[in-house]
């Protein structure tokens, strides 16, 4: 009975994932990738003290509201040709996006301020994987909400 409830489940994903772009669907499982990986290597600089647990939670909470943000930079429509979800870019996305990267080229030398080496490098990375985290949340319930919206 377990069994055919899984069956079920995996089908109806299955069945969505043809109605995304592979490049939409690459991204998305690219930021859930990199998002997790960073997060090991975040809980491996608490557990050998590079970082305090405070530090590293402050620096994760201020990438995922970073990463919702610079998230919303992408917009997900319907495209009526192919009948699939894609991504584009509007004006407010490039902007945000300009600001990301510039904060994302300095954000090295804005923390150097106030935390050094190993310090600074599992901050950097705690900051980062919150980052990735909220592109993906971001961009995956976009996704589902247009798939939802076309009754997919």
């Amino acid at each position: 009975m377990v069994n055919a409830g899984f069956k079920a489940s995996t089908t109806v994903l299955m069945s969505r994932k043809k109605f995304v772009e592979k490049k939409l669907l690459t991204r998305v499982r690219l930021f859930a990738i990199i998002s997790l990986l960073m997060i090991a290597i975040g809980i491996y600089n608490v557990t050998v003290g590079y970082v305090s647990p405070l530090l590293a939670i402050a620096a994760f909470g201020a990438g995922i509201m970073l990463g919702l943000l610079v998230g919303r930079a992408s917009n997900v429509v319907w495209h009526e040709e192919t009948g699939k979800a894609i991504s584009k870019m509007d004006r407010f996305g490039v902007i945000v996006l300009v600001c990301y990267i510039v904060f994302a080229i300095f954000r090295k030398w804005i923390f150097q301020h106030w935390l050094t080496g190993h310090q600074l490098s599992a901050f950097i990375i705690c900051f980062s994987a919150g980052i990735m985290l909220g592109r993906f949340l971001t961009l995956r319930s976009r996704i589902l909400k247009l798939l939802n919206e076309k009754g997919l």
